[in-house]
């Protein structure tokens, strides 16, 4: 297990980013996956995507950030090398190192493109509360996907023959359409259903 999870870094990130004036948003949903970290100023957006260390992984889930910000940022615990750090500025992102406090490496580099998604972007906070905790890893009973797929089992013991649009239309949720929120509750279903059949296996395995 890492000595520092992805999730002990969020703190320390949030309350740099409000020190700057910034409503911080934590497991934002984002079609498939949520964004680690949003930090919002009078329409002024930052994604934040955090690791323990600078991978390909990590720079990937910034880059998809600029579909609606050019201000994407990779937040980590260990200083990056220099092969990884130049593959992050290829690709405009910049790079934070986060220990007892927050070192910015280098920015990123905005790009001028529409951003049609940032409207979206604002919807979702909008409908969600600051704060919480970024980084938290895909697990059951952890992030708003499980609240959410709990809505639907709940809603559909009275409404069994819902469609996604009436699911979404009458269950509060943060997802951009329908279709994106279908796409998660599959993810959530399939993590729900591995899970017990592990479960399953291993109370075989004791018998």
């Amino acid at each position: 297990m890492p000595e520092y999870r992805e999730s002990k870094m969020s703190p320390i990130l949030e309350e740099y980013f409000k020190s700057l004036g910034y409503t911080v948003y934590c497991e934002v949903p984002y079609y498939y996956s949520p964004v680690d970290m949003v930090a919002e100023n009078n329409g002024i957006l930052i994604a934040i995507e955090m690791k323990v260390c600078l991978t390909k992984k990590v720079i990937r889930q910034a880059y998809m950030s600029n579909s609606y910000t050019p201000w994407c940022y990779a937040a980590v615990k260990s200083m990056p090398n220099k092969k990884s750090l130049n593959a992050a500025k290829h690709f405009g992102i910049g790079v934070i190192r986060v220990s007892d406090t927050v070192n910015i490496i280098c920015d990123p580099i905005p790009f001028h493109a529409p951003f049609r998604r940032g409207k979206k972007m604002m919807d979702t906070l909008s409908a969600i509360e600051p704060g919480g905790i970024g980084g938290m890893p895909c697990i059951k009973g952890v992030g708003p996907a499980q609240f959410v797929f709990d809505a639907v089992e709940e809603y559909r013991i009275t409404h069994p023959k819902a469609t996604w649009k009436e699911l979404y239309n009458n269950i509060k949720n943060h997802y951009c359409s329908y279709s994106s929120m279908y796409n998660a509750m599959r993810v959530v279903e399939y993590k729900r259903l591995t899970e017990k059949h592990n479960h399953d296996s291993c109370v075989t395995l004791i018998k």
